[in-house]
């Protein structure tokens, strides 16, 4: 398990839509938020529709596959203060 990214978004600022795949690799991010549902984690699925996960008040995690053959797309923003905490999980190194 390998660190990947501590983040602070102030109010109102956005990651860009990537996917990571030049890391492919089990990711997780620990999110934590103020207030419920002003921030988000927004991806596209495997049938090419968007879906918003929206932050819950205080902490919140996501878990997800990075592929080089199917890559997550995917981008964040927030209304409030976000801290957001990533990890890697690979088990080969």
């Amino acid at each position: 398990i390998l660190m990947s990214g501590y983040f602070l978004y102030e109010k109102n600022q956005a990651m860009e839509w990537h996917t990571n795949s030049d890391e492919p690799c089990l990711r997780m991010y620990f999110a934590h938020a103020p207030e419920d549902k002003k921030s988000f984690f927004r991806y596209m699925n495997h049938n090419r529709e968007v879906k918003t996960s929206y932050d819950r008040k205080g902490w919140s995690y996501r878990l997800f596959n990075i592929t080089k053959e199917d890559p997550l797309w995917h981008c964040v923003y927030s209304e409030t203060d976000r801290y957001s905490i990533g990890f890697r999980i690979v088990d080969n190194l």
